[in-house]
């Protein structure tokens, strides 16, 4: 079957997730509505509630107080708001070795005057806990951890993190874009001080996010940016009605369907899997296979370049790691932390399951799949013949 014209099959949600069409009939009243949410006239007051309606919806996902929550462009804002108020001279910041590139790079860029202290992962993906107690017995000033690993899908014990945090009295920032919608998010529970997400990672609008800080954190948090002192003075701006109701939309929904997406996307998951199999190709599972959101499946498919594998395919959507790095030739520092050598990470591919991907569409993905590894491994064994002879 020709699949070259067709609409891609979509597996790719750790990228970003399709509006969905429920969250778009919300949005749809406030796209054209010309109202600024800080004026004080009708329109501005109606905007306003909606925002504040909104607000509720996000805090309701991740267990917090709406008063405690921001919107912002999105999560790799609040984690750069975080990073550059916590790194300074004389100051010591504890992280992962395995975060998103919203954590790290801010950090490199301050490495000289900050202590960095990495914390290695497992070869499955999850931070060792007892480093990070060992690394906490010199002051700190932050501890920074993702909740759901974007490249792997391994699931982080936070509320583990969050009570050694707590018991070492140093806040805790936590990445929740690949956690939110996809596993139970308390952090109250957790004792999270400080938390970013993304609306387009759980079927809402690009473009937002927002920026949970507990009331408890007696630090003093610096905008990237000064203007009317919106949202508290951390970001300043007229906040875009349609797309904040948008994310209230998908927020709210992600949390009544939590559970029944979860066990779709397992289906599928466990799905493709069978069907790669059925293909004849040899491939290995990258990261945990039991603490992992099943959303995510990272593999290393043995004799295939997978770069050159996303970019033969027109017909289904997958990516080589995270979209921040889309081009980068650098390897995967997730891959390489985990004890990956350099062939199996050039091997590697992650497939993104989400709500609305089909039994069918996942078949016939493994299918196009299969058809493309066999030509690479066609053209490599033929330019192997050429040079032997």
């Amino acid at each position: 079957m020709n699949h070259v014209n067709q609409t891609p099959i979509f597996l790719d949600h750790q990228a970003s997730t399709p509006l969905d069409p429920s969250v778009l009939a919300e949005m749809l009243p406030w796209l054209s509505e010309p109202a600024n949410p800080h004026s004080n006239n009708v329109s501005g007051r109606r905007a306003a509630q909606a925002i504040e309606g909104a607000r509720t919806r996000v805090a309701e996902l991740i267990g917090v107080s709406p008063d405690e929550l921001f919107f912002t462009s999105g999560a790799t804002e609040a984690a750069n708001i975080t990073m550059n108020s916590f790194a300074a001279p004389g100051a010591r910041i504890v992280t992962s070795s395995i975060e998103h590139a919203c954590v790290l790079e801010p950090l490199r860029v301050r490495e000289r005057e900050t202590d960095v202290f990495y914390v290695p992962s497992d070869a499955f993906g999850i931070i060792d806990v007892e480093s990070l107690a060992d690394a906490l017995e010199v002051p700190a000033n932050l501890v920074c951890v993702m909740a759901v690993n974007n490249e792997i899908g391994t699931i982080q014990p936070i509320d583990e993190i969050g009570a050694l945090c707590s018991y070492s009295n140093v806040p805790f920032f936590c990445d929740l874009t690949q956690a939110a919608g996809r596993v139970d998010v308390d952090l109250q529970r957790a004792r999270v001080a400080m938390a970013a997400l993304s609306s387009h990672k759980i079927y809402g609008p690009q473009g937002i996010g927002a920026f949970y800080v507990s009331k408890d954190l007696d630090v003093k948090l610096a905008p990237l940016g000064w203007g009317g002192g919106q949202e508290n003075g951390l970001r300043a701006g007229t906040l875009p009605t349609a797309l904040c109701v948008g994310f209230g939309a998908a927020a709210d929904l992600a949390r009544k369907q939590l559970e029944v997406d979860r066990s779709h996307v397992e289906k599928l998951a466990t799905c493709f899997l069978a069907s790669l199999r059925a293909e004849g190709l040899t491939f290995e599972i990258n990261g945990s296979h039991t603490d992992r959101v099943p959303h995510n499946l990272n593999i290393s498919i043995e004799g295939i370049d997978a770069d050159a594998l996303v970019a033969s395919m027109n017909s289904v959507s997958i990516s080589t790691g995270s979209a921040c790095h889309s081009g980068a030739l650098a390897p995967s520092h997730v891959l390489e932390a985990i004890g990956l050598d350099l062939v199996r990470q050039q091997e590697a591919v992650r497939i993104g399951f989400g709500r609305h991907n089909t039994p069918d569409e996942v078949v016939a993905a493994a299918g196009i799949i299969g058809d493309a590894c066999r030509v690479q491994l066609a053209k490599k064994k033929s330019i192997i013949l050429k040079v032997r002879q």
